[in-house]
C-alpha cells in the first residue's frame, strides 16, 4: 500500500479535501489489479461511474468507489465469490482484503450479485473500509466490449506494478445505461456523469436505441413525456 504521505500527496493534486477518498481510489486500482491478475474479471466488462472515471477521461470524473460490471456469460456467482476468498487469502502490496460473512450477496430475481470485501493496512486499520462490487446478469453486452488501459493518475509512479489493461463496455453502451438508470431512478451521480459527455460528439442516434432496448431488457418503456421530468 502507498504511504499516507504518498496518498496526501495525491490528495492535495487532485484537489480532494478528504483524505480516505484519495485513499479509496487507490484501494480501488490495487484490489482490480489483483481481480485481473486472478483472472476473476475474464468473464466481466467494466462499467458505470468508477469505469468511467478510471478508463475514460480520468481525473475529471467523479470520485466512485463502486464497481459495477456485467457478466458476459452464464457463471455462477458462489464460484465466483470463493475465488475471490481464496485470493483475499494473503496481503496483497500490503493491503488485507477480506469478504465477511454477510459481505455478499444476490437479488431475489438473481439479476444481480455483488460482493463487499473489506480492507486494512498499515495506516488504516478501521473495521468499516469496505469496497462494493456488484456484477449484472440482466442482459449481456449489445456492442462489443473491449480493453482499455488505465486513465493514468499521479500516484501510479508510487505503485509496485503497472496497472493493467480492463475489459470494459462500450463507451456508447455505459452511456446508454446512465440513461436508463437517470431515467429509472433520477439520482444526482448519474447526472454528474452525463454531464461530462454532452459537449463531445457522440452518437446519438446509437446511443437512442441502446437507451430503448435497455429499458425494454428491464421490462420498462421510454416515454418521452416522463423523461424531461425524470432527467
Amino acid at each position: 500500500m502507498l504511504t499516507q504521505a504518498q496518498v496526501q500527496r495525491y490528495a492535495a493534486e487532485s484537489g480532494l479535501r478528504d483524505l480516505l477518498v484519495a485513499e479509496k481510489e487507490v484501494i480501488l486500482t490495487i484490489l482490480l489489479q489483483l481481480l485481473t491478475e486472478r483472472g476473476l474479471l475474464d468473464r466481466m466488462a467494466f462499467k458505470g461511474g468508477t469505469c468511467l472515471r478510471k478508463m475514460i477521461v480520468g481525473s475529471q470524473g467523479r470520485f466512485s468507489t463502486d464497481l459495477d460490471f456485467t457478466g458476459l456469460e452464464e457463471h455462477n456467482h458462489e464460484d465466483v465469490i470463493l475465488a475471490m476468498m481464496d485470493a483475499f487469502h494473503a496481503p496483497y502490496h500490503g493491503i488485507q482484503f477480506s469478504v465477511p460473512d454477510d459481505g455478499y450477496y444476490e437479488t431475489l430475481d438473481g439479476l444481480s450479485w455483488g460482493v463487499n470485501p473489506s480492507y486494512r493496512h498499515d495506516w488504516n486499520q478501521s473495521d468499516t473500509n469496505e469496497v462494493k462490487l456488484q456484477i449484472s446478469r440482466r442482459e449481456t453486452p449489445t456492442l462489443p466490449t473491449g480493453m482499455l488501459e488505465q486513465q493514468i493518475q499521479s500516484y501510479f509512479r508510487f505503485l509496485p506494478f503497472a496497472p493493467s489493461p480492463i475489459r470494459c463496455l462500450a463507451l456508447d453502451e455505459i452511456l446508454a445505461e446512465k440513461l436508463r438508470a437517470c431515467y429509472q431512478r433520477n439520482k444526482a451521480r448519474d447526472i454528474y456523469d452525463l454531464g461530462m459527455f454532452a459537449g463531445r460528439p457522440m452518437n446519438q442516434a446509437l446511443i437512442r436505441r441502446l437507451v430503448i432496448l435497455k429499458l425494454w431488457q428491464a421490462n420498462d418503456r421510454f416515454d418521452p413525456r416522463c423523461a424531461d421530468t425524470k432527467i
